[in-house]
């Protein structure tokens, strides 16, 4: 009787364990994969012959959809965003400082992922091409009034790694960590008076962030 027992607890056992194996996510994902993602950028600094234009670290968030070209390749377009404060620090007596002001960074980017494993746990490498769009916010310049300067479109390019983890056929993790080089400087100056103001920076030196993010992938 306690061998029938036991035998049906072993035979119950096994087909609990395929059962849970049978989630088969040794082949997970579809052909279109949905990723949002958060995070935080590391940005840093710009150096230019007038001074020097510090931005902060901050939070960064974005999304992403993927295209099945092969089983380990993909195609991929994605958008990533970070908000964040800006100020230049002049680098000579003629200029002088700007105060801190609002600087929103979007990368709209189109390019592709290759895997190097099949199964639940895929690494991969990221790269892609694209443009960032830069919006700084107002300039107070206390009686002088307010500055706006022009939003700005450069070229842009990506590189990075990852990992994706499917706890089941349809969902799972992914984490970036990704170089984003977008603008190249080669000066800046502000200047404030009774005439007006004015801040430029522009061709030369490159901007580069550090952008580290996780979040949850639904592949269809």
């Amino acid at each position: 009787m306690h061998s029938s027992i036991r035998v049906t607890l072993l035979l119950a056992l096994a087909g609990f364990a395929r059962s849970a194996s049978g989630q088969d996510v040794s082949t997970p994902g579809g052909a279109i994969d949905i990723a949002a993602f958060a995070g935080y950028a590391v940005n840093g600094d710009v150096v230019a012959s007038g001074g020097t234009l510090r931005v902060d670290d901050a939070a960064s968030y974005g999304a992403s959809m993927g295209f099945a070209l092969q089983s380990r390749t993909k195609l991929e377009l994605s958008w990533i965003y970070s908000g964040t404060q800006a100020q230049f620090l002049s680098g000579s007596p003629a200029y002088s400082n700007s105060p801190a002001f609002n600087l929103a960074m979007h990368y709209f980017q189109a390019g592709g992922t290759v895997g190097f494993l099949d199964g639940a746990f895929r690494p991969f490498l990221s790269g892609s091409l694209g443009a960032a769009l830069y919006l700084p916010g107002s300039v107070n310049l206390g009686s002088a009034g307010t500055f706006t300067p022009a939003a700005t479109w450069r070229f842009a390019f990506t590189l990075g790694v990852g990992l994706e983890y499917f706890f089941s056929k349809v969902v799972g993790l992914r984490l970036d960590a990704r170089l984003l080089a977008p603008v190249y400087f080669s000066s800046g100056s502000f200047y404030a008076g009774a005439g007006g103001s004015a801040l430029t920076v522009s061709g030369g030196v490159p901007f580069v962030q550090g952008c580290f993010t996780g979040g949850l992938v639904v592949s269809l």
